[in-house]
């Protein structure tokens, strides 16, 4: 059985946090994995395909969880992501931040097959053969 969208955007963002529940472990994992999306998914749909696709996953998952109203994802917004913690909890941004990612994988696999987004995606956790090359001891996140 082929891994779900939700399953994959779990196991990606545990790749990246683990499960920390400390806030600035929750905002550095969310720079991490929106940057991450953002460069990779940008390179194989374009910047503005990719902007299209988290904002629609963005104006979904808004509606689930509160915490996300002031948040846009793109990664470079750590601080916010804290602040957002403290408030809301950083369990609950975490769970926000695997959500609106299994949404951008849903809506991906809508455009090329759920399997081929669900590889494109863990992309993000895989370490770069490049980075590895200059930093043995960590991955591309």
């Amino acid at each position: 059985m082929a891994e779900s969208a939700p399953d994959a955007a779990r196991r990606l963002w545990l790749t990246i946090v683990g499960d920390s529940r400390a806030p600035d472990d929750i905002a550095a994992g969310a720079d991490r994995l929106w940057g991450g999306l953002s460069a990779l998914l940008g390179r194989w749909i374009g910047p503005s395909g990719y902007q299209a696709l988290l904002n629609r996953a963005l104006g979904i998952a808004r509606s689930e969880h509160a915490c996300l109203r002031d948040l846009s994802c793109v990664g470079g917004e750590a601080a916010l992501v804290a602040k957002t913690a403290g408030k809301h909890g950083a369990g609950e941004i975490a769970e926000s931040m695997v959500r609106v990612a299994a949404l951008l994988i849903d809506l991906l696999g809508r455009i090329v097959g759920e399997d081929m987004a669900i590889h494109l995606v863990n992309q993000v956790a895989a370490p770069s053969p490049r980075e590895n090359h200059e930093h043995p001891a960590r991955g591309s996140i």
